[in-house]
C-alpha cells in the first residue's frame, strides 16, 4: 500500500485539530477562563479560537483523506 503524501497531509492536519480541541478543551477549564465565563456567560477567547482553528483543520484534514480514499 503506497502512501503519498496528500494523505500524509490529510492526516496530519486531522491530528493537528485533535490536539487544538483538546487545547481548547483544555483552556475553557482555566482561571482567566472561569472569571470570564462569570462575567460574559461563555469561554475566554483563547478556547473560542483554539475550538474554531481546531475544528476547520480537522475537517480539512478529514475531507483531504477522504478524499484520497475516493480516488484510489
Amino acid at each position: 500500500m503506497k502512501i503519498d503524501n496528500q494523505r500524509i497531509f490529510g492526516i496530519l492536519l486531522l491530528v493537528l485539530g485533535i490536539v487544538l480541541l483538546a487545547f481548547g478543551t483544555d483552556a475553557t477549564q482555566s482561571v482567566s477562563s472561569s472569571l470570564s465565563q462569570r462575567h460574559y456567560s461563555g469561554p475566554g477567547e483563547k478556547a473560542v479560537w483554539l475550538f474554531i482553528a481546531g475544528g476547520i483543520l480537522g475537517a480539512m484534514g478529514l475531507l483531504e483523506t477522504l478524499r484520497w480514499r475516493r480516488a484510489n
